[in-house]
């Protein structure tokens, strides 16, 4: 990717168009999914995800000098917010397939419920158990991104922080990390 800032729009075009699709279908996913898929994307806030999605079209446009690391902080705050929705949507609808997974190193098996996994375990499960071999340095190097970034929020403990390009940068690639997890989702 050349130029972010060049990406950036159709990337946000394009997110905004993957959490359409999935909120105007999985929701309703009942008489077609399993029934403890239906039951969990039906208590989803879907319609939340979108709305954060909706919220990316404010990167479009500098900040100003004031409100630059406000922004930029919020910025990866949504971008963790939307990745995390992202994994979950895909453990969730694959439930019946990751319910019962082998830990490394254990052999008991341990129940996978996405809504109680933390953003790190999320990356971890995903890493390990979902993503295709060829993708897994992928997203794991974009993954750890993210929540290095995102944990910048937390304003008691200092952490490093990337710049608005990185932001941009970041925005693009879960362009394509959120395209990725949609066409894998079984649509009818």
């Amino acid at each position: 990717m050349n130029d972010p800032k060049q990406d950036l729009p159709s990337a946000v075009a394009s997110i905004i168009d993957d959490w359409v699709q999935v909120t105007q279908f999985w929701p309703h996913c009942r008489d077609w999914a399993p029934n403890s898929t239906a039951d969990k994307l039906e208590a989803a806030e879907l319609s939340r995800v979108l709305s954060l999605a909706l919220t990316l079209r404010d990167y479009l446009v500098p900040p100003t000098e004031d409100e630059a690391m406000g922004r930029l902080i919020l910025g990866w705050a949504t971008v963790g917010a939307l990745t995390e929705g992202a994994l979950a949507l895909l453990l969730v609808v694959f439930n019946d397939d990751y319910a019962s997974t082998q830990s490394q190193g254990n052999s008991r098996d341990y129940r996978v419920h996405p809504e109680d996994l933390w953003f790190a375990q999320l990356i971890k499960f995903a890493c390990d158990h979902v993503a295709i071999e060829s993708q897994v340095g992928e997203w794991r190097a974009f993954l750890d991104l993210v929540q290095q970034n995102r944990n910048a929020i937390h304003l008691l403990k200092p952490r490093p922080l990337d710049d608005w390009d990185q932001l941009s940068r970041a925005i693009c690639e879960y362009a394509n990390f959120l395209s990725s997890v949609n066409s894998r989702l079984p649509y009818p």
